[in-house]
């Protein structure tokens, strides 16, 4: 158990940490609209450094953060808009939310998922190269229904 424990503290000390910064863009690419968005949304955004962009308009707000592996502040603009910019995130799918004054809310700009037993917001991380998931106009087969009488249950 000792042991056990040992390793799981050196596992954590030597894993790097996800931070995140309040810096506007990352001039070295552009950012680009996630397929997890709602249709029409400009926010969430993401860019080829997998760098995610989170914008959040809530004026009267006194404290606006990012739930996303763990709580994150965001700065507010002049006009009541709070945003983040994230550092790289690993490939793939990602809940988060908006905590609003202490309050967990989803993200009007993205598609609502249910993980983590609640309702909550998310983003799709893509990995470079790979399409594997993206619709494609490729020829598609038949979906039939074909009902049988079972002589073992003699039900159909």
């Amino acid at each position: 158990m000792r042991i056990l424990i040992i390793a799981l503290a050196i596992s954590l000390l030597a894993a790097p940490a996800l931070t995140f910064s309040q810096a506007a863009d990352s001039s070295s690419s552009s950012f680009k609209v996630p397929a997890s968005n709602v249709p029409g949304s400009e926010y969430p955004q993401i860019n080829s450094e997998r760098r995610a962009k989170f914008r959040l308009s809530a004026p009267r707000a006194e404290k606006v953060e990012l739930n996303l592996g763990g709580r994150h502040p965001m700065s507010k603009d002049a006009n009541g808009v709070w945003t983040i910019t994230t550092e790289p995130l690993v490939v793939g799918f990602h809940y988060y939310s908006f905590v609003v004054d202490g309050v967990n809310v989803a993200d009007p700009g993205s598609e609502a998922y249910f993980g983590s037993s609640w309702m909550s917001s998310g983003i799709e991380v893509p990995e470079p190269g790979v399409d594997f998931y993206d619709a494609k106009n490729v020829p598609h087969g038949d979906v039939r229904i074909r009902p049988y009488l079972s002589k073992i249950s003699n039900a159909w």
